[in-house]
């Protein structure tokens, strides 16, 4: 399951956010990848979050306020409000992967780890180097008991964002675990 998540290629995309289309921004987008996957922090981050930034941009008035609440709800545990809101937005915009990588996170939170993964195979299909969506989803295989396909995932996200803590502690932890068992 994890290899047909992972198994596109990295591709350049600046996704436009009223039609979804691959954009002339592709090129800057190539570069901050390029730039991301050697970078050490904490100019790693600062690249990370242009990077969030430019898929956090809907273009919208309406969606941004509709994302400003999901986060909110999020903030405050309300897992099922924030799915309300997220799913809101992508009947709107069902090529915005922002909201999918948001209600993934959602689901998680809900224990729905098989609506967080289907949420991230998603945008995983449409953007390969979502680092964010990779880890996410190599901890949603954690949660599930697939140990070896949240190693794949969290090491995609690490090809992706080699400087990414959260998710290499992840795989730190998974490491030491062969098996099932501790070696």
């Amino acid at each position: 399951m994890a290899a047909a998540f992972m198994a596109a290629a990295p591709a350049a995309y600046a996704q436009d956010a009223s039609t979804g289309a691959v954009t002339e921004d592709a090129e800057s987008m190539e570069s901050l990848l390029a730039r991301l996957s050697t970078a050490e922090d904490p100019e790693a981050a600062t690249i990370a979050s242009d990077i969030r930034a430019r898929w956090a941009d809907s273009g919208s008035a309406t969606l941004d306020l509709l994302m400003r609440r999901a986060q909110a709800a999020l903030d405050a545990g309300e897992n099922d409000l924030a799915v309300w809101h997220l799913s809101t937005v992508i009947d709107y915009d069902p090529d915005f992967m922002l909201a999918y990588t948001r209600r993934a996170q959602a689901f998680l939170r809900s224990g729905q780890a098989g609506q967080a993964a289907a949420d991230l195979g998603y945008v995983l299909q449409h953007m390969p180097e979502n680092f964010d969506a990779l880890r996410l989803l190599g901890l949603t295989f954690d949660i599930i008991g697939d140990t070896e396909a949240a190693r794949v995932a969290l090491r995609r996200a690490l090809d992706v964002y080699p400087a990414m803590t959260n998710a290499r502690e992840a795989l730190e932890r998974l490491e030491p675990t062969l098996d099932g068992t501790a070696i």
